[in-house]
């Protein structure tokens, strides 16, 4: 009977002393990937669902077109460069040749005007050539992103879903992924009103190690699903494997 008595007391005493909380681990945030392109599916790597990525891509869309018009832009990008250092060339002698007669009493107007006209016109091919060239440039840049944002990779992430499948066809906005950055664990708890109100001043254990970690946030106001409790995020750095159970001990200090 004493036996009895002291293991309901000391029953009593360490419900008391602590409370104990179990939490699932889950990432902190998940983020919904979508397509900033159109294509076609033409590699997705379904296997990788419930896996950390590593550098292999995990969907691949088609961007032999866009390659092709990536390699011929580059093409004229290289001929568009060599047009302007000679429009360069030419303008300049026409420019130098005019302000040279300008102002000769020897040249007849004539002379003078198709000195001008001829070095404005110069003027106007390198001015065109050089707007070219930066549009090329530019488009070279722009097919370049396209080419990069057709190759979905995610290394070091947790892959949630994969949304496409091979062969599906793909436009801007089309939901491609859901990942989870695996830097940092979030843990909600349900915490007693007691617990809620004093978890600042009460020593934290995690897995039965005291910790130095504080509560993210609290919610005075009970959870819609648990009327009797208070919703608390814990945030952890990330060595607990996603869906574990993570014990949380709160404790009054001495």
């Amino acid at each position: 009977m004493l036996h009895q008595y002291l293991s309901f007391f000391l029953l009593v005493v360490t419900a008391v002393w602590a409370d104990v909380y179990y939490a699932k681990a889950e990432p902190f945030k998940k983020h919904l990937i979508k397509s900033n392109v159109s294509g076609k599916v033409v590699f997705a790597n379904e296997a990788i669902e419930g896996m950390i990525a590593g550098k292999e891509p995990i969907i691949l869309i088609d961007s032999d077109i866009d390659k092709k018009e990536y390699k011929r832009l580059k093409t004229q990008i290289k001929l568009l460069e060599n047009s302007v250092l000679n429009y360069k060339e030419v303008y300049e002698k026409r420019f130098n040749y005019y302000e040279s007669i300008k102002s000769m009493k020897s040249k007849s107007k004539s002379n003078k005007d198709s000195a001008y006209y001829s070095h404005a016109g110069a003027k106007q091919s390198l001015n065109s050539a050089m707007i070219e060239l930066d549009n090329s440039k530019q488009a070279l840049f722009t097919l370049g992103q396209q080419i990069d944002d057709k190759i979905i990779t995610f290394n070091g992430w947790y892959v949630y879903d994969l949304h496409v499948k091979e062969g599906e066809y793909v436009t801007l906005g089309t939901s491609l992924v859901t990942v989870a950055d695996m830097s940092k664990i979030k843990l909600t708890l349900f915490l007693s009103a007691y617990d809620a109100s004093h978890v600042d001043k009460m020593q934290l254990l995690v897995n039965d190690k005291p910790s130095d970690l504080k509560m993210r946030q609290v919610w005075r106001m009970s959870d819609s699903e648990h009327l009797s409790s208070y919703e608390a995020i814990l945030i952890l750095p990330s060595k607990e494997q996603l869906s574990q159970l993570v014990k949380i001990e709160l404790k009054e200090k001495p």
